[in-house]
């Protein structure tokens, strides 16, 4: 019955082991600092060295990947008398930002099994397939944003569509995405009409918590005349994949046709090259500052 125990416990670990593997992919992590991430893990603080032994992984390769981890808060350096170690932080924390990053999903986000708790079952021979309704276009959001992490993705935002969405949703949750962005490492181009530095003095402001998630994003922004912007509908498109979203009729179209997908990128380069270049990071610190109280 003890060696039954000692197997239950055994095969109990592995299986945690296993489940934090697959959560770790919401921090936009590479395998390296995955495989790291879980040795510490499972056998507490360790010097490079022995990680190195453990692993397989070469020194340098190691040195890199824990100054990484390190700024983003998920391994920490402790000193051992003439030598250090390194730590996982506390679990704490990072179960809390795995919560955030999951928020309405659950803890399995293998695109698979997304799509399964999505109910959205995207067929390989489906090219286009609508979504309806506000909770449903939100788990998309965080299901395109964790399936595409370490990627650069173009998006045409109309300050009509951003208004729709804070009020479709609450603040939390559109920071929430915010976060998602960051922590999965993706870039965005952004096309916004002149009129979103207007929207972001009266309504992204009045929330700090909204401001410096969109202030963290790393996010280049263009702007082109509102007249070009009339519509209600923002669209988001990668190297494989778009998708247009009407939060007003709460519709949201994916898009997997190679020929659709490729003039979406093609009118966002272009809507890029004739906009001007807008640092809204640099402007949301202004606005922060000047508004203290938030």
């Amino acid at each position: 019955m003890q060696e039954k125990n000692k197997e239950n416990v055994k095969h109990g670990e592995g299986e945690i082991q296993n489940i934090l593997g697959s959560k770790l992919s919401i921090f936009g992590l590479t395998d390296i600092e995955a495989k790291i991430v879980r040795k510490l893990t499972k056998s507490g603080s360790m010097g490079v060295s022995r990680i190195s032994r453990e692993t397989n992984i070469p020194h340098t390769t190691i040195h890199s990947a824990l100054r990484r981890l390190g700024k983003q808060g998920l391994v920490r350096r402790l000193s051992r008398g003439y030598f250090s170690v390194w730590a996982v932080t506390q679990a704490e924390e990072i179960q809390k930002r795995l919560d955030r990053a999951v928020h309405s999903i659950g803890s399995d986000v293998s695109r698979e099994r997304l799509e399964k708790k999505l109910d959205i079952g995207i067929p390989e021979t489906e090219e286009f397939l609508t979504i309806k309704g506000a909770h449903a276009m939100l788990k998309v959001y965080q299901w395109y944003f964790i399936n595409h992490r370490n990627d650069r993705i173009s998006n045409i935002q109309t300050t009509h569509s951003l208004e729709t969405i804070y009020k479709k949703l609450d603040a939390e949750s559109v920071a929430q995405l915010n976060d998602l962005v960051k922590e999965n490492r993706i870039e965005i181009d952004i096309v916004f009409a002149d009129g979103i530095k207007s929207f972001y003095q009266y309504v992204a402001v009045q929330n700090k918590r909204i401001a410096k998630s969109m202030e963290e994003k790393a996010t280049s922004v263009y702007l082109i005349p509102d007249l070009f912007m009339d519509f209600n509908a923002e669209v988001i498109v990668s190297h494989d994949l778009a998708f247009v979203a009407n939060w007003e009729d709460e519709t949201l179209i994916l898009i997997k046709n190679h020929d659709f997908v490729r003039l979406l990128q093609n009118l966002c380069a272009f809507l890029k090259h004739t906009g001007t270049l807008f640092n809204q990071k640099v402007f949301l610190q202004h606005l922060i500052e000047e508004r203290g109280e938030l």
